[in-house]
């Protein structure tokens, strides 16, 4: 782990290495999406990881490129019915 928060894999990274959260880059507060919204997003491209957004401290919302969603969608059903069968 850096001493930004994040686990980085050296400069022969994984192709699943968008998948391991920077505390720096991928929580944001909601001022900062107002205030600089297409620096943010940028982020978001730019590391292909969703963006958590808290509102007072909280996480509200979840921000992840488009193209991220159909895969991220797969998962959840997968995991859905993983925890179904398994109960």
């Amino acid at each position: 782990m850096d001493k930004y928060g994040g686990i980085h894999l050296g400069e022969n990274r994984s192709p699943h290495s968008e998948t391991v959260m920077n505390l720096m880059e991928d929580i944001r507060s909601i001022d900062d999406l107002e205030f600089d919204t297409r620096e943010v997003l940028a982020t978001v491209h730019r590391t292909g990881r969703p963006l958590i957004v808290t509102v007072d401290g909280r996480p509200d919302v979840v921000i992840l490129p488009a193209e991220k969603l159909p895969t991220k969608m797969t998962a959840m059903r997968a995991a859905v019915e993983l925890a179904t069968v398994e109960t």
